[in-house]
């Protein structure tokens, strides 16, 4: 059974944070939830230690700003932001709108802490979906597949973290083709205009803007979509492949 969550976006809660969980027994080394900022208001993330566990926050739509100790980032468009771990506070603030996010935390092992001290990358990090960088896809290579692939985290870069879009081209009956992952555990987060099915080892469901699936790792899945529908999500993987 594909396990979805579909719940709405929390907005008749008075909180100035929304905070929920989703899907908590999907992947015991990740831990996400749904977060929504009222308008005006601000929300400060935790810290985590680095490089044990990982904060990135998916922005879904634009407004607002992120600021840390040493940075700050205008939220222009939908956005990836990864923490600088523990070593900085995080202050997220909602413009005129309410600011829909997604929270990720995830444990490393000793092979992914080895791999992120390696990286060399610099912290904090806020990519705009629009700067992804664009890459090939053999799921996507037919010529009437109509769809786009885009990574956002690079593999290995972040420890078991990987991250990137399919985005379709038009609504000419877009398609992500059979594929299976054997080490990778992934989320399935749909955005704007996002409408198409998801196929799960022969089960279908319809994925739309929110909806957040899991496929565990093994699993053959595919990406369909009528003549006005859209493929447009996140996918975010976590590698299982140095796991103990």
């Amino acid at each position: 059974m594909i396990q979805f969550d579909k719940r709405p976006a929390l907005l008749d809660r008075p909180d100035n944070v929304s905070k929920c969980g989703i899907l908590r027994n999907a992947c015991e080394r990740v831990k996400m939830n749904r977060i929504i900022v009222k308008a005006g208001s601000s929300w400060k993330p935790e810290g985590y230690p680095r490089p044990q566990m990982t904060q990135m926050i998916l922005f879904l739509n634009i407004g607002g700003y992120v600021m840390t100790d040493s940075a700050a980032f205008n939220i222009k468009e939908p956005a990836l932001f990864v923490a600088e771990f523990d070593k900085e506070s995080i202050t997220i603030c909602a413009g005129k709108e309410d600011l829909h996010c997604i929270q990720i935390i995830s444990s490393m092992n000793e092979e992914d802490c080895n791999q992120i001290n390696k990286s060399h990358m610099v912290f904090p990090r806020f990519r705009p979906f629009a700067q992804a960088w664009e890459h090939t896809m053999n799921t996507i290579s037919a010529p009437d597949s109509n769809t786009r692939a885009f990574v956002l985290i690079e593999n290995r870069k972040l420890g078991a973290n990987n991250m990137g879009i399919f985005r379709s081209e038009g609504t000419a009956g877009a398609k992500v083709e059979e594929d299976m992952l054997p080490t990778y555990d992934q989320f399935i987060i749909g955005l704007e205009g996002c409408d198409c099915t998801l196929t799960v080892n022969g089960e279908d469901a319809k994925l739309e803007a929110g909806d957040i699936a899991f496929v565990p790792k093994g699993a053959v899945f595919s990406f369909r979509c009528s003549n006005t529908g859209m493929i447009h999500h996140v996918w975010y993987t976590l590698n299982r492949a140095y796991d103990a």
